[in-house]
C-alpha cells in the first residue's frame, strides 16, 4: 500500500515557490538560465567524467603528463641552452600553453617544441623560444613552420611562441626530434 501526500491552498504554493526559488540557486551555481539548467549539468558531469579519465591515465602515466622525446643541450656561442622536445597529454591548448609559459619563465635559455595531444585525437604542435635565443635568430614561428610541414600542417605565432595543427600523427615524434636540427639551422643562419 503505497501513501499519498497532497498540499493545497497556500501550503501548496509556498512549496512551490521553495521550489522555484532552489531551482533559480541551481541555475545561478550553474551560470545558466532555469531553463538551461539540466543541460549545463549534464555538461559539467560529462567534462567532469573527461576530466577524471584523463586524471586516471596521469596518475598511471607516472603523474608527469607529458614525455619527453628528446632532451639536449645545444651550444649556442659557447653558451649551452637546453632543448626539449615533449610530448603532453593535454585537455585542451591552453595546456600546452601554460606548459610553455611555464618553461619560458624558468631562468635558463633554452627551446622546447611540444605535440599536446588531445582527449578527442588531434593534435597540435607548439613551440617555445626563451628570450636570450631570440636575440639570436631563433624564432618559435619559424621553427614550428618547418617542424609542422613533417606532420602536413601549417602554423605560426610569435617569436616566442607558436603553435601548427597536424594532419599526420603518424610522424609526431620526427617532427619534434626535427626541430633540433631547425634550431641549429637558424643559429648558422644568424650567424652567417
Amino acid at each position: 500500500m503505497r501513501r499519498i501526500e497532497a498540499l493545497t491552498g497556500r501550503r501548496a504554493l509556498q512549496d512551490m515557490e521553495e521550489r522555484v526559488s532552489r531551482l533559480d540557486e541551481v541555475a545561478t551555481v550553474l551560470g545558466t538560465s532555469q531553463e538551461n539548467a539540466v543541460v549545463r549539468a549534464e555538461q559539467l558531469l560529462a567534462e567532469k567524467k573527461e576530466l577524471e579519465g584523463l586524471l586516471d591515465e596521469l596518475r598511471s602515466g607516472g603523474g608527469a603528463g607529458e614525455s619527453i622525446v628528446l632532451e639536449e643541450t645545444i651550444a649556442f656561442d659557447e653558451v649551452a641552452t637546453e632543448y626539449k622536445a615533449v610530448r603532453l597529454r593535454a585537455r585542451n591548448a591552453d595546456d600546452a600553453r601554460k606548459w610553455g609559459d611555464a618553461f619560458l619563465s624558468k631562468e635558463a635559455s633554452g627551446v622546447a617544441v611540444v605535440s599536446a595531444d588531445l582527449p578527442d585525437g588531434k593534435h597540435t604542435l607548439f613551440a617555445f623560444v626563451t628570450d636570450d635565443l631570440i636575440g639570436q635568430g631563433i624564432r618559435a614561428d619559424a621553427i614550428v613552420r618547418e617542424i609542422a610541414s613533417v606532420v602536413g600542417g601549417r602554423g605560426g605565432g610569435r617569436p616566442h611562441r607558436a603553435q601548427a595543427g597536424v594532419e599526420d600523427s603518424d610522424r609526431i615524434d620526427e617532427a619534434l626530434r626535427m626541430g633540433r636540427d631547425v634550431v641549429e639551422k637558424l643559429t648558422r643562419e644568424a650567424v652567417g
